[in-house]
């Protein structure tokens, strides 16, 4: 064996090990970045709590058979509890209209 294919043996596998630890790390910051964006997500709800309201207000005008009577007190209603308002905004179709309903009965008594 030369010491030149030593030379290039040893130059491959530091280059190899570079590019593992560099993706290590690449992945890492990834995974740093992506908390932080997260975290920025949830401030800026903090911050401007209205654009919240205004996402779950659009959620309930969407639904199709009440009226706007209703939705007014639905949108009322929800926004003083967040956790089922997001659960709201989150779910399908048919999921909001059973909400509806079970709101339509709690408001009614």
């Amino acid at each position: 064996m030369s010491f030149a294919s030593t030379k290039k043996r040893h130059g491959s596998f530091v280059k190899r090990q570079h590019g593992k630890k560099a993706r290590f790390m690449e992945d890492m910051m990834n995974g740093i970045f992506e908390g932080v964006y997260e975290r920025l997500d949830k401030l800026t709800d903090t911050i401007h709590p209205f654009s919240f309201g205004k996402q779950l207000r659009q959620s309930v005008m969407e639904v199709q058979g009440f009226n706007e009577r209703f939705f007014n007190a639905a949108f009322r209603y929800l926004m003083k509890d967040r956790t089922e308002a997001e659960i709201f905004v989150l779910t399908n179709e048919e999921g909001k209209k059973d909400t509806l309903n079970d709101l339509c009965t709690r408001i009614r008594n």
